[in-house]
C-alpha cells in the first residue's frame, strides 16, 4: 500500500507453500464471531448463532505486512485507546500482533481507496477487440464479469479451445441486459447456430445465450473447465483470466460491476461455492478499490462482501488474532528483493507450456559466508548437475566437477554472480534433459547427495528457504531422469 497514492503496488512473493499437503504456521486475523474464514464450506458457528464480521478475513504468513495503527482495548474489548506516538498507518509484520499483551489492538486498512498502482497504458483488450469507444470497453468488461459469476463452458474443441461460452439465467431482465450490452459492442442477436450469439430461450428451466464470436471467445479461454456441468461444488474451478489483473482500477470496477449483476447477490454481498471463484472476487475488488472479505456460509459455499467504502475496522488479539495451521495454497507472501522463482516446464513442439511443477525458491544465499550444514550440500548438488550445461560451472576435461569447485564459496560464485542466468539454466534445464544434453556423468555424481539423509526439502527450509527450494529442485529433477 502507498500511503501518498492510496494505491496498492505489487511486489514479488517470498514463500510459497511447494506442496498442497505441506503444513505452515500462519496468521489468521478473522472476528471470533466469523466462521472460520479459510474452513471447509459446510463449516458451522459453535455457538449457532449468526455470522457477526466486522470486514477481515485474512491468512498470511508470519513476516506478512499488514498496514496498522496500534492501540490498546479496554478491559471489557468495547473501545480501544490509540498510541499517541504512532497515530499514523505504517507497515508491521503480521507476527507482531500476535502474542505478549492480549488487549493489544491494531486498527486495519483494508483496501486501498484508488485502487491497484496502474501505468495508464490502453488495456490490451481494446485493441485486440477493435474497440472504439469507452462505452464499448466497459460493456464487454460487464459482460465478462457477469460470465465468470453466473456462465459457463458450453464445448471445447477437441484440442481443447473454447467453442461457445453461455450465459444462463432465470431472470429475463438479464436477458434483456445481455442483449443491449452485446448491442453495445456491434453483435445482433439471431435465432440460429451460426450467428455471433442468440436467445436460446428455456433450456431446463432458464433462459441461455450463446456466444460464439471467433473475436471475443479468447478472453474466455482461460477457463475452459469453468463449471461446464453446471456443478455447484466448492472445488468447481472458476478462474478469472490473467489479463483481468493488468487492468486499471476503473476497468477492474466494471468486471466486478458484472459480477454484481449476476444472480446470487444481495447489496454489496457475492455467494460462492467455488474456493477459486472467492479469492478471485475479492482480490479484484482490491483492484477496484473496495473493501473485501468473506465469510462461510450457514448453509454452504461463501459470501464474499465488497464495500465501495474504506475497510478499517479494529481488532484485538485476544478476540480476533490467533496463530494457526494451515494446508494449502498461499496467495498472499512477500518476498524482500533478491529472490527469484523457477518453475520446471514441459513445452510442445510450437514452443506452448503444456505443464509446469509448483515453484520453488532461488537466491538470496550468496549473502551467507559461512551456510548452515547441508545447505553448502544442495548447491554443490545443483554445481554437479548443471557440470557441462552452465556456463560459471567449472569442469575438469573428463566435465566432471572437483571438490574444490564444490565448496560453498566455488559454488556460491559459480552459480550466484548472475543470478538472472542461474534462473535461466534451472527453467531450462528439462529441455536439455529431453535432448540429452545432460552429460550422463552427472546423474552418477549427483546420486551420493541424494543418499544424505538430510538432503530433503523439509530438513534444509530450516536452515534456508531458497536452499530449501533448490533442493526440491534437485530431488525431482533427478528422480524422473533416473
Amino acid at each position: 500500500y502507498n500511503p501518498a497514492t492510496q494505491q496498492l503496488v505489487y511486489e514479488a512473493a517470498a514463500d510459497f507453500i511447494i506442496k498442497r499437503s505441506e503444513t505452515r504456521e500462519m496468521v489468521e486475523v478473522t472476528h471470533q464471531g466469523a466462521t472460520h474464514g479459510w474452513s471447509a464450506p459446510a463449516a458451522q458457528h459453535t455457538d449457532g448463532s449468526a455470522a457477526s464480521f466486522n470486514g477481515v478475513s485474512i491468512l498470511v504468513t508470519p513476516g506478512h505486512d499488514l498496514y496498522t495503527r496500534a492501540g490498546r482495548a479496554n478491559a471489557a474489548l468495547s473501545s480501544v485507546t490509540w498510541n499517541k506516538k504512532s497515530a499514523a498507518f505504517g507497515k508491521v509484520k503480521a507476527s507482531s500482533v500476535v502474542g505478549g499483551d492480549q488487549r493489544a489492538a491494531f486498527q486495519f486498512l483494508g483496501n486501498a481507496a484508488r485502487g491497484v498502482q496502474h501505468d495508464g497504458t490502453a488495456p490490451a483488450f481494446v485493441a485486440q477487440l477493435g474497440l472504439s469507444t469507452s462505452a464499448q470497453a466497459d460493456a464487454f468488461l460487464e459482460v465478462y464479469g457477469h460470465w465468470l459469476a453466473h456462465g459457463s463452458v458450453e464445448a471445447t474443441d477437441v484440442d481443447g479451445s473454447v467453442h461457445a461460452v453461455t450465459w444462463s439465467t432465470l431472470a429475463q431482465v438479464d436477458i434483456a441486459w445481455l442483449v443491449s450490452m452485446f448491442g453495445v459492442l456491434g453483435l445482433r442477436a439471431h435465432s440460429d447456430n451460426g450467428a455471433d450469439y442468440c436467445v436460446l430461450g428455456a433450456e431446463q428451466g432458464a433462459s441461455v445465450v450463446r456466444l460464439t464470436s471467433s473475436t471475443l471467445l479468447p478472453f474466455f479461454a482461460q477457463a475452459t473447465t469453468k463449471c461446464v456441468d453446471g456443478s455447484t461444488s466448492a472445488t468447481a474451478t472458476k478462474a478469472f483470466g490473467d489479463w483481468v489483473w493488468t487492468l486499471s482500477a476503473a476497468h477492474a470496477e466494471r468486471v466486478l460491476r458484472g459480477v454484481r449483476r449476476a444472480g446470487g447477490i444481495v447489496g454489496d454481498r457475492i455467494a460462492t461455492s467455488s474456493t477459486t471463484f472467492r479469492d478471485d472476487v475479492a482480490r479484484l475488488a482490491l483492484h477496484a478499490g473496495c473493501g473485501a472479505a468473506f465469510n462461510a456460509r450457514a448453509s454452504a459455499g461463501y459470501t464474499v462482501t465488497c464495500r465501495d467504502t474504506d475497510a478499517s475496522p479494529v481488532l484485538v488479539q485476544q478476540r480476533d488474532v490467533r496463530t494457526v495451521s494451515y494446508t494449502g495454497r498461499v496467495w498472499c507472501a512477500t518476498l524482500p528483493h533478491g529472490f527469484l522463482v523457477a518453475r520446471r516446464v514441459a513445452k510442445a513442439g510450437d514452443g506452448v507450456v503444456t505443464n509446469a511443477s509448483c515453484p520453488v525458491i532461488v537466491g538470496n544465499c550468496k549473502t551467507m559466508a559461512t551456510p548452515p550444514k547441508g545447505v553448502d550440500d544442495v548447491f554443490a548438488a545443483v554445481a554437479v548437475l548443471l557440470a557441462g550445461v552452465h556456463k560459471g560451472v567449472v569442469c575438469d576435461k573428463r566435465g566432471k566437477v572437483k571438490d574444490k569447485d564444490k565448496t560453498w564459496d566455488a559454488a556460491k560464485k559459480a552459480l550466484l554472480t548472475d543470478v538472472k542466468g542461474f534462473m535461466d539454466q534451472l527453467m531450462a534445464f528439462k529441455e536439455a534433459v529431453d535432448t540429452m544434453k545432460v552429460p550422463e556423468g552427472n546423474w552418477a555424481d549427483v546420486r551420493p547427495y541424494l543418499e544424505l539423509s538430510y538432503f530433503n526439502p523439509d530438513a534444509i527450509r530450516s536452515k534456508n528457504s531458497a536452499a530449501a527450494g533448490l533442493c526440491s529442485w534437485v530431488v525431482n529433477i533427478e528422480v524422473p531422469s533416473a
